[in-house]
């Protein structure tokens, strides 16, 4: 007789999954997105914003540890802040990160969906320390 056996991942080994997730890769790079991203987008399907382009996160994230809810999170450790927009009145309301500057070919590593942010032709999108999380639950 056969028996299946399921498991979980330990919060240990959610928290290395997430470390090697973002150190792994090399650059990473942010960009946001007009509509939702889903776990099943790709670089090729997102539908990316044409105002700000993706720019390196340049280490703005901290180390994995598990928040006050014992869930496994890596945080934004710093401010973040996008290059200026070329063009005003494009609504924002996804983010992702990648390891590619620029294409459609590559992986989405991580993305968030959220309120709406508008560009605004010569200003940047910033993200207060802390607020872009990245969770596996």
């Amino acid at each position: 007789m056969s028996v299946t056996h399921s498991g979980k991942l330990s919060n240990a080994a959610k928290l290395a999954a997430l470390t090697y997730l973002i150190t792994t890769p090399g650059d990473l790079y942010l960009g946001f997105a007009t509509v939702a991203i889903t776990s099943a987008s790709t670089l090729a399907t997102i539908t990316e914003s044409t105002h700000i382009g993706r720019f390196q996160m340049d280490d703005k994230l901290a180390s994995a540890v598990l928040n006050g809810s014992d869930i496994p999170e890596i945080a934004s450790n710093a401010g973040i802040t996008s290059g200026n927009a070329s063009a005003s009145g494009q609504e924002i309301i996804a983010w992702f990160i990648t390891t590619v500057p620029s294409a459609s070919a590559g992986d989405i590593i991580a993305y968030g969906n959220g309120d709406a942010m508008y560009t605004n032709i010569g200003s940047a999108i910033t993200i207060t320390a802390g607020d872009l999380k990245i969770q596996i639950d």
